[in-house]
């Protein structure tokens, strides 16, 4: 059955002394799920080397547990000439790494390393391809990307993601929604559930205090950052008190001009990208968190990270309602949905929560069903996943 669940249980002893290369050519090293979800929980039963890209936030690796190579940092902005130079450099980087590194593991995160898991293949390791996202659609959502262009790249993506069916040892899907793509034997779930230690009461506000809406995640018009800042702006212009805190790296240009306005006029704080182990307390004393996605394929059966953190944060939630958030959302009965795109639906969702005793209740409703949605969970069917291919 595609998509599998790796099924709990395993011997953590029968892979002690196995050596793990993990890789990311794009991702800081300090990125949430690679680094404090994946390979401290592989750390626990073997020995973790990870190679990717320096974090300008965080230069310190707090895990003496993980050995980490750092890439270059710069050039991580999209659609940036110097920023594709680099990013092949920070390829041939890893590839040295690859062929001159003792390994048993090589488990890489990124499209664009596929070619570098054909050359752990033919040194006899084995080789484990973690999908953050469904590089396809992601592709054909890139405004910067012509869209002729971004199909023929994605099609030949995709084509060499089913031909590494036939070459890779595993296949780890972040999302079930692409397991109704890859339903190979090979392929496995691994959930990116946050990790969740603790969870924290609904802020109440104080009174005169605004509404502080958060957003965490990419910056783009595809994600709904467009939305949620015309609907802000419009709600203060009509004489609510809200604000906005955005954590996240900003994409697009039209985006950078709106956020600097919303700062020049006192509603928007910008934080710019935040560590995953850091998100919980940093927004915590916020309100309301926003999930605005637009419908697009690669969006649609997707469940937000996003929206889990919020939840443990104490937040009340305002959702686009695409497929997947929804699903999830209502059984955590926490969110106000409307539908995606829609600016004048979203003013009103957001207004709906103006309301403190509908916020609060809210809020309340989604603590107690967290633990099924926590990092716990798809920990363990990591490990029983890599227990799998070692045997």
């Amino acid at each position: 059955m595609g998509g599998r669940t790796a099924v709990i249980g395993y011997r953590p002893m029968k892979f002690i002394k196995t050596r793990i290369l993990m890789a990311s050519s794009v991702h800081r090293w300090n990125d949430g799920r690679i680094y404090y979800k994946e390979a401290r929980s592989l750390a626990k039963f073997a020995d973790v080397r990870l190679i990717a890209v320096r974090s300008p936030e965080a230069s310190e690796v707090p895990d003496g547990r993980i050995a980490v190579d750092l890439l270059p940092a710069k050039g991580l902005r999209l659609g940036d000439r110097k920023s594709l130079i680099l990013r092949l450099k920070r390829i041939g980087m890893v590839t040295k790494t690859v062929l001159h590194h003792r390994y048993d593991v090589f488990h890489f995160h990124d499209p664009e390393l596929i070619p570098v898991g054909w050359l752990a293949k033919l040194r006899g390791k084995k080789v484990i391809y973690d999908m953050h996202e469904d590089a396809f659609h992601v592709l054909t959502r890139r405004e910067w990307i012509p869209k002729p262009l971004a199909l023929i790249v994605g099609i030949i993506i995709r084509g060499l993601e089913f031909l590494n069916l036939l070459i890779y040892d595993r296949f780890i899907l972040a999302e079930k929604a692409y397991a109704k793509v890859f339903t190979a034997k090979k392929c496995f779930t691994v959930l990116n559930f946050p990790i969740i230690e603790e969870t924290f009461e609904p802020v109440r506000r104080r009174r005169n205090e605004s509404l502080r809406m958060v957003y965490v995640g990419s910056i783009t018009n595809m994600r709904g950052a467009e939305d949620i800042l015309r609907s802000i702006r419009d709600l203060r212009v009509s004489g609510r008190n809200i604000t906005l805190d955005l954590y996240g790296n900003v994409a697009e240009e039209n985006l950078q001009a709106m956020i600097m306005a919303g700062i020049e006029e006192g509603w928007l704080k910008y934080h710019g990208w935040i560590p995953g182990d850091t998100i919980l307390r940093a927004i915590r004393r916020c309100h309301v968190g926003l999930s605005p996605l637009r419908d697009h394929p690669g969006y649609r059966y997707i469940w937000p990270t996003k929206v889990l953190e919020y939840v443990a944060a104490g937040l009340a939630i305002v959702a686009s309602s695409l497929p997947g958030t929804t699903r999830l959302l209502k059984d955590l009965g926490c969110a106000v949905f409307y539908p995606p795109g829609d600016v004048e639906a979203l003013k009103k969702a957001i207004l709906s929560l103006y309301q403190e005793d509908i916020r609060v209740s809210l809020a309340e409703n989604g603590a107690p069903k967290l633990r099924q949605y926590s990092w716990a969970s798809q920990e363990a069917a990591l490990v029983s996943m890599y227990h799998d291919v070692l045997r």
